[in-house]
């Protein structure tokens, strides 16, 4: 018969005490594996999975207790059940499962160190009662169905994905962003007058006047590509009537120049 063994741990002001609770009477006890991995889902919907290796044993068994057992018995099993379940969703139990004959005697596990636990010949692992339910017979004997699942230390992997594919955008400190933008503003101011054209692209004149619309809360959704075309003119012409307060000519002229050379102090 197989034997099955958790370490009770109570601890108290005296400090940590045990208690090896032997589950008797089992019917066997099946073992499954559960595999650790990190899921996800990603921006198109789909989900992903990446196991990592580890894994970790679930334990299931039942354990029958005899009508003598549960009411003639100096020892009270069903409360000392109950106690490991209420104990074991806070801490993890030490878990032995032996498969010979001779088997532990409990009360030797009590005056184990918790390293001495982990190498006794058989299976022993940390776990916790994940499931425990049972049922009276019509005899009077009582079984319990028990799932205890290994509480193993998983290396914790974290990994960033990337699902546009975007390179890490650097991060300037205020100060380079504050230089960069004034090198913008000044480049315009030296364009001179200038005015929209559809055939002409990649203007560097164009792209700072852009880049001074987002700037602005204008042309936030369009790109910087140097082509001063219908959708730059609409958004200039924002600019012009609701930041400038300017006349709204539609041209780079003599206005806008000398309203970023007052704002910007140039």
């Amino acid at each position: 018969m197989v034997q099955v063994i958790i370490r009770n741990i109570n601890i108290n002001q005296v400090g940590k005490t045990y208690q090896a609770i032997e589950l008797i009477q089992n019917t066997g006890v099946d073992r499954d594996n559960t595999q650790n991995y990190i899921s996800g889902e990603l921006t198109t919907g789909k989900t992903y999975h990446k196991f990592m290796g580890d894994s970790s044993e679930v334990i299931k068994f039942s354990t029958i207790l005899t009508k003598k057992q549960l009411y003639n018995d100096v020892v009270d099993y069903h409360k000392l059940y109950l106690e490991l379940k209420k104990n074991s969703k806070t801490q993890s139990l030490p878990v032995i499962i032996l498969n010979d004959d001779i088997g532990l005697i409990p009360t030797s596990v009590n005056n184990m160190k918790d390293d001495d636990v982990k190498k006794v010949n058989g299976l022993s692992f940390n776990g916790v009662i994940t499931s425990l339910t049972w049922k009276d017979h019509v005899n009077g004997e009582r079984e319990y169905s028990w799932e205890i699942t290994e509480q193993a230390n998983f290396t914790t992997t974290i990994k960033d994905f990337n699902t546009f594919n975007y390179k890490k955008a650097t991060v300037n400190s205020n100060k380079n962003s504050k230089t960069k933008a004034i090198a913008v503003i000044k480049y315009l101011y030296k364009c001179g007058g200038f005015k929209a054209d559809c055939n002409k692209t990649g203007r560097k004149c164009v792209k700072c006047l852009q880049r001074l619309l987002q700037s602005d809360g204008y042309y936030k959704n369009y790109k910087v590509d140097g082509l001063w075309c219908k959708y730059t003119q609409q958004e200039f012409k924002k600019w012009q009537r609701k930041k400038a307060k300017i006349r709204v000519s539609g041209v780079w002229d003599k206005n806008c120049r000398a309203y970023i050379k007052k704002r910007f102090k140039i």
